[in-house]
């Protein structure tokens, strides 16, 4: 039976959203986590965007787009959630490619 993992997170600080769009897009040249194989990154991909891009800047245009409020939005404020939803892989070995995406 395979089981599932979802994890979310509040971030703050730029610096932290910094950190996580390296993680991501595999911008990072070394990893703590002797088990990454930087060979198979080009097998990675994104469902939702077609390039890379900055993701402090995507916010900070996100909320002076949305942002209808008078007051200043305070510097200690939740900037965005930084989600993840996986399976196991007796999920994923079951599936194609395709279905996988």
């Amino acid at each position: 039976m395979s089981y599932s993992i979802i994890r979310v997170v509040k971030v703050k600080s730029k610096t932290n959203t910094r950190g996580i769009q390296r993680h991501i897009q595999r911008e990072n040249k070394n990893y703590e986590n002797i088990d990454i194989d930087l060979s198979k990154s080009y097998l990675n991909y994104d469902l939702v965007n077609d390039t890379k891009f900055d993701f402090n800047k995507k916010i900070d245009e996100k909320i002076e787009k949305n942002y209808k409020g008078k007051r200043k939005i305070r510097t200690d404020a939740i900037k965005h959630i930084d989600g993840l939803i996986t399976s196991d892989n007796v999920f994923f070995n079951q599936l194609s490619e395709e279905e996988t995406k």
